[in-house]
């Protein structure tokens, strides 16, 4: 499963997990961010099977010390479990097929931004922005609005536009503007302020666009001048996670 940062890929394996999870004798979810993170987790789970004193466990761990491939080897042997590995990225640099069980009849789930994501599985399906009717409404309701004039309804329609009716960008802007006790035409003039921000210091600066945000990020956090979250959300809309960075 691909599709753009925040449009609501692991949301909807929740939803599956929720509605079909106890078909499963296993559900194991891996967060794939990265080589170390999934690591840890593998690892995790390996300790979680020996508190169970699991059989298969303790007939694979005579043969194999190493408790990420006897993780692999304990799901080979698996008839009928989950596995979800999230947010995996090509661009981590390391090779998620060396994590993945192989000649197993588990079923997978892999998720992350990347269409290459596809080529891990028998199957792709790519996970597009909200329809802008739905975009509005989400918007509205977390944001609290109520009675909307004509005009107020244009803005946040323009409004979820520039947060490209993505769900995550979408509830960041949305709580933005109930925090912050502001109109949907001042949330407007946020973004576009903020923006033409990130375009001039991306332009002055010879490192490129994500040194700029985090640059233009730590400045105004440490001058209090914008919401965190705000920032937070243009630099996903770009490609950067401010978070980390900072």
């Amino acid at each position: 499963m691909h599709g753009q940062r925040g449009v609501g890929k692991s949301e909807i394996v929740l939803r599956y997990l929720v509605d079909y999870g106890h078909e499963y004798d296993t559900v194991q979810y891996f967060d794939a961010g990265s080589e170390e993170i999934l690591q840890t987790q593998m690892e995790g789970f390996y300790d979680t099977l020996c508190q169970r004193n699991d059989t298969n466990l303790r007939k694979i761990i005579a043969n194999d010390q190493n408790k990420c491939d006897a993780v692999l080897r304990w799901f080979q042997q698996e008839e009928n479990c989950l596995i979800v590995y999230d947010n995996f990225d090509v661009s981590n640099g390391f090779d998620l097929h060396r994590y993945i069980p192989q000649a197993s009849p588990a079923h997978r789930i892999i998720v992350g931004p990347n269409v290459h994501t596809a080529s891990l599985s028998n199957f792709d399906m790519e996970i597009g922005p909200m329809t802008k009717e739905d975009a509005v409404n989400m918007f509205i309701t977390l944001a609290a609005l109520s009675h909307l004039s004509e005009v107020d309804t244009i803005y946040v329609s323009q409004i979820v536009d520039e947060l490209d009716r993505t769900p995550f960008y979408i509830a960041f802007g949305a709580r933005h503007l109930r925090e912050m006790q502001k109109g949907p035409l001042q949330i407007l003039q946020d973004i576009h302020t903020e923006k033409n921000n990130m375009r001039l210091k991306s332009s002055q600066l010879v490192m490129g666009d994500g040194s700029a945000m985090w640059s233009l990020a730590y400045e105004r956090i440490k001058r209090q001048e914008v919401s965190f979250k705000l920032l937070v959300i243009f630099s996903f809309l770009h490609g950067f996670d401010i978070r980390s960075l900072l």
